[in-house]
């Protein structure tokens, strides 16, 4: 029912306190990202566990949804785009965004 969604949709997941301000917050049904200056954490949905910690210094985007399976961030750190799969935590391109 209606009430039912709503009442889902106003869950409390969890209070986490970071030494750094946030840059930004971005959400997937699977995945929570916050961006601060020099770092970008990941967390699950489900059990809003940390899964990784990222060391950067650029901005991000996460795929609204998900593509056969796959989650991707992107990232840009030190003139390159880094792509990570968050399904397999793991990276898997690293692209040289800028020549100088």
């Amino acid at each position: 029912t209606n009430d039912e969604k709503k009442e889902n949709t106003n869950k409390f997941l969890c209070t986490t306190l970071f030494e750094e301000n946030i840059r930004s917050i971005k959400a997937n049904s699977d995945y929570i990202i916050v961006s601060l200056s020099n770092h970008i954490y990941i967390y699950n949905t489900s059990e809003v566990k940390l899964l990784m910690k990222i060391e950067t210094n650029g901005s991000f985007s996460i795929s609204p949804i998900k593509n056969l399976n796959f989650n991707y961030l992107i990232y840009g750190n030190d003139g390159s785009a880094k792509i990570y799969n968050l399904d397999i935590l793991s990276l898997v391109s690293s692209v040289d965004a800028h020549k100088t």
